[in-house]
């Protein structure tokens, strides 16, 4: 209790004044940052990326107003990762120095990092920041990471005396905080409603984090020793605005850019790695001098690596990049430009679905303009049609592209028909092995924000089973037996089901456009029945929550043909990658793969897919060169290249292949 009574008193004024500059707090409790000091050092040099940006006017009159406060002076500042809330404070500590406003100028700012406290640490924590800190009242202290200091050990909470703490403080207080944060730690609390003003940071436009980015393009050109081309900054923030979604403006234009700039630094050291190899060989055998070329560069002799003068961060080096990090393709991406063609994207991985592949493109475009509810999931969408026409792809397809992780979360609802199954979803209740380890879905939610979640064969569900993705759907939360929240206003959910396949299949054939046959869909789907349960599985309210109902139709013969050509394309590029051979098969075996698996499909109604495209490949390519590797062992590991010849089988009266192809391998 003693040391509850003490908080914010050990510091006093002639301690400000003799501290100077000097480091507010010792490394050893917390690592701190003088924003205010470096802003000094930079002086007026400009310009400063936040001059003219009004979207940011009213967070800095804001902060400066609460900071103005007779009582409670504090400060809450929210908002997601990645929206720059460094760089705010940073220019907030600009601003104060030179007197803007004037009640500002004689205080320093300082950050305090405490993302990384465990719940152990925190009251310790707590004691040592403001015993270091509190008497100060030149100091505005920013403590990022504020709400792992309100987490105790044991699941209790540090408010109360985080709380006693900060009302006997001279210094004023600046908390930083995600949206999620503040809703589960602050939002509820009244007592820290009175005590901090809240202040939302939005996401900068493109147009600001332009701006912003030229300006840390001059610090990563200094750190780095590069030049950062300004097509490179534009490209940065145009194509992670589109095709980065799982983070926000300026960081993921930045993390761009540095890793373009971290390439470079690395090129250049391995170079470096390279020469001093070959001029040490050279040297042992007595040749120690070399010309200087008019470039004033030492000629480069056979093997030598050349040197990296002038590097350049091009626009070439953040194609690329965004390219690894989204799994678009580099030349969609160039093909695209400035325009945002997610159905492009989408298209070079599923076929013969137009309707589906506009739609879900359509919902990205939405995501990425902020045209969502804030509260809600960003979207929930149906996939009804026949089995192997392209759903479970263009999920893992949109997974690639939104998720962090870049992996699809599947849930089978297939195997949830008891109602006990639950569990699978938000984890067992008290009392049962496994109860501490929480819910699966919340475990997902909160570790990967941005993910998508595959929920398959919802049609075969128990309705308890989907009780709590109603919640979910309406208001972007749901929380498992520990009482932990998880939030999907992020997560892009997905449920599949082929139900009345041959209905439409029939309407397919009788060419009823894509309204009637949606609407014929939602029909069969409200009339689904659990068949242990006997209750609706699908109910009113929990069809009024999807946000889009997609039918996937079935697939034509060209789109078996393009299945086939990307399908064997994948297989040469694995031949080549973790074989190291050259696989060469010739366009006719591929056509022929196309056509036969179209005539399949159409022979048993659609039921097929795109599967059974796969199924040939597996047949009469994979099987047959598993066989020739087999009796000659000792030609394949001497081959280099790995040829087919391809014989297409006699046709009947009736027009049909008698028999698989002949197919010959050719090891050279």
């Amino acid at each position: 209790m003693q040391q509850t009574e003490d908080l914010g008193n050990s510091g006093t004024a002639e301690q400000s004044t003799r501290h100077g500059y000097e480091a507010v707090l010792p490394p050893e409790i917390a690592p701190s940052q003088d924003f205010t000091e470096i802003a000094l050092m930079v002086g007026a040099g400009g310009p400063f990326p936040f001059e003219g940006a009004r979207e940011y006017d009213h967070v800095f009159d804001g902060i400066a107003r609460l900071l103005h406060r007779g009582q409670a002076p504090h400060v809450l500042l929210v908002g997601e990762r990645g929206v720059g809330t460094y760089a705010i404070l940073a220019e907030f500590a600009r601003r104060a120095a030179i007197g803007r406003p004037a009640f500002l100028s004689d205080k320093r700012v300082v950050i305090v990092d405490c993302r990384y406290v465990c719940p152990e640490e925190s009251r310790r924590m707590i004691f040592d920041v403001l015993n270091h800190v509190g008497g100060r009242d030149d100091l505005i202290v920013a403590i990022d990471g504020f709400a792992s200091l309100l987490r105790s050990e044991r699941g209790s909470s540090n408010k109360c005396v985080l709380l006693a703490g900060l009302s006997r403080v001279r210094c004023r207080v600046v908390a930083l905080l995600t949206p999620h944060e503040y809703a589960e730690v602050i939002s509820d609390d009244p007592d820290y409603q009175d005590f901090f003003g809240k202040i939302d940071v939005p996401e900068p436009s493109p147009e600001t984090a332009l701006t912003l980015l030229r300006h840390y393009a001059r610090g990563l050109e200094h750190a780095f020793g590069v030049t950062v081309e300004d097509d490179a900054i534009r490209e940065a923030v145009n194509l992670s605005t589109a095709y980065i979604l799982n983070d926000q403006l300026p960081a993921k234009a930045l993390k761009i850019l540095r890793d373009a700039c971290e390439e470079i630094a690395y090129q250049r050291s391995e170079a470096g790695s390279q020469r001093s190899e070959v001029r040490g060989q050279r040297s042992e055998a007595g040749d120690t001098t070399t010309p200087l070329s008019p470039l004033g560069e030492r000629g480069r002799g056979e093997g030598e690596a050349p040197t990296y003068r002038g590097d350049h961060v091009t626009a070439d080096a953040i194609f690329r990049r965004v390219a690894q990090i989204s799994g678009v393709p580099e030349a969609t991406l160039r093909g695209i430009g400035d325009k945002v063609d997610y159905a492009a994207v989408l298209g070079e991985h599923i076929f013969g679905q137009e309707h589906a592949v506009n739609e879900v493109a359509t919902e990205l475009g939405l995501i990425k303009a902020g045209m969502t509810d804030a509260n809600k999931p960003a979207s929930v969408m149906l996939f009804i049609g026949m089995t192997g026409t392209g759903k479970t792809e263009m999920a893992k397809v949109l997974s690639r592209l939104y998720s962090t992780s870049k992996r699809l979360k599947t849930y089978t609802l297939g195997n949830c028909i008891e109602p006990h199954s639950v569990s699978t979803i938000i984890g067992v209740p008290p009392g049962y092995v496994g109860a501490d380890r929480g819910g699966p879905l919340i475990n997902d939610l909160n570790s990967d924000p941005y993910c998508v979640f595959l929920l398959d064969e919802a049609d075969k569900a128990h309705p308890d089973v989907l009780q709590p993705f109603l919640n979910l759907f309406d208001e972007g939360w749901v929380s498992d037996h520990r009482g932990v929240k998880g939030y999907a206003n992020n997560a892009i959910i997905i449920l599949t089901t082929n139900v009345g396949q041959r209905m439409l299949g029939d309407m397919v054939e009788q060419k009823k456009s894509i309204e009637e046959i949606t609407a014929r869909m939602r029909e069969v789907l409200s009339q689904i029945r659990h068949s242990k349960a006997d209750r609706p599985v699908f109910t009113p309210e929990f069809l009024a929550r999807l946000k889009r109902v997609i039918v996937f139709g079935p697939l034509d013969k060209t789109a078996m043909l393009q299945i086939a050509c990307k399908l064997v394309g994948e297989l040469v590029e694995q031949w080549r990658t973790k074989r190291g051979k050259r696989l060469e098969v010739p366009e006719e075996l591929v056509t022929y793969i196309g056509e036969e698996a179209n005539r399949v499909n159409e022979k048993s109604k659609g039921k097929e897919g795109g599967r059974i495209v796969r199924k040939l490949i597996a047949e009469w390519i994979e099987a047959k060169l598993q066989r020739e590797i087999a009796q000659r062992p000792e030609s394949y590991r001497a081959s280099q290249r790995i040829s087919l010849e391809f014989t297409p089988p006699s046709t009947q009266a009736d027009g049909q292949p008698s028999a698989s192809p002949q197919i010959g391998v050719i090891l050279a």
